[in-house]
């Protein structure tokens, strides 16, 4: 074969490749733009705690605990999520728009810290899949699977088992979080 042969099917080949990449990168932005409507993030939690909160002692389950008790949120800069897994079909109405709701506002948490008083329970709750994160810079201080619904409000947490949550305080101000619009967080 000619070298022009070689040439033209190398250029015909490159602008199949071109159209093919067209398509890729149109399906990608696609996909994207239906993730951000229908209200589903995919959430990518990467950080990892650095030291274990103080959560007291988990012996005595009459003892009130304060989860955030070793977060100082005058220092650096604050941002707590909530991730709220697809199989939670129980949680309250607001909190089925989306997946993902956040608050940088350091106000919120530190009434949080204030109020959220918990009991220690007898067990575990072992199907709890949403989550309540604290950031400070940048670097998770704090991770907890929490449990929002109308009967049941609480925290499961590594070091004690399941915390209940008294007065409904949970749910008071997770309600103030605002939703993630965007589709994919790495966190």
């Amino acid at each position: 074969m000619y070298p022009a042969i070689y040439f033209e099917l190398v250029i015909s080949y490159l602008f199949q490749i071109k159209r093919k990449v067209k398509v890729i990168i149109a399906v990608i932005l696609l996909g994207l733009l239906i993730l951000s409507t229908t209200g589903y993030n995919i959430v990518v939690v990467k950080s990892r705690i650095v030291e274990k909160p103080d959560t007291g002692n988990s012996e005595n389950t009459s003892e009130y605990i304060s989860v955030l008790s070793s977060c100082d949120f005058d220092s650096g800069k604050w941002q707590a999520f909530i991730y709220v897994h697809c199989e939670d079909m129980f949680v309250d109405d607001w909190m089925l728009s989306r997946r993902l709701y956040q608050t940088s506002d350091v106000a919120l948490p530190k009434k949080m810290k204030n109020e959220w008083v918990f009991t220690c329970g007898s067990a575990d709750i072992a199907t709890v899949q949403s989550k309540i994160l604290f950031f400070q810079d940048g670097e998770l201080k704090y991770e907890s699977g929490m449990v929002l619904e109308k009967s049941l409000e609480g925290l499961q947490t590594p070091q004690c088992g399941w915390l209940d949550a008294k007065n409904h305080a949970l749910y008071k101000y997770c309600k103030e979080f605002k939703p993630v619009y965007w589709p994919i967080v790495v966190l």
